[in-house]
């Protein structure tokens, strides 16, 4: 399917909690915008006024296939209770800053003049002014 899918898969099982209720947390944490986005992605088939539940449904039923091993589709669970992935999104969020702290580490140092600014048209600009 599309990668989208799959690092909402990755983001869940990352988490750390047990499987189904991370997925359902990451698919809630999404706006309908990008659940609207995801769906494009996905070439997932939705009409254009569907809701976010009816979004999150799909999203989560195509999900399901993405996982390897997985036979039976769930139904999707609903909007949750106010809090119930609080823990999980924590988790989620920590788990991708640190995610970013060590690609940020594995940058390499620039070389050479590419950090330095271009300071010939800083010259020129002087040069013009004193004239």
């Amino acid at each position: 399917m599309q990668a989208v899918l799959t690092t909402l898969v990755v983001v869940a099982l990352v988490a750390g909690t047990r499987g189904d209720d991370a997925r359902v947390c990451a698919i809630r944490k999404q706006t309908i915008e990008s659940l609207k986005l995801i769906c494009q992605k996905a070439s997932i088939e939705h009409d254009a006024d569907a809701d976010i539940e009816t979004l999150r449904a799909l999203v989560y039923k195509t999900m399901q296939g993405e996982i390897p091993g997985t036979s039976a589709v769930l139904p999707w669970p609903g909007p949750g209770e106010p809090g119930e992935c609080d823990s999980f999104n924590s988790r989620a969020d920590s788990a991708e800053k640190s995610r970013a702290a060590s690609q940020q580490q594995q940058k390499p140092p620039p070389r050479g003049n590419e950090a330095a600014p271009d300071m010939s048209k800083m010259h020129e600009r002087s040069s013009r002014n004193s004239i």
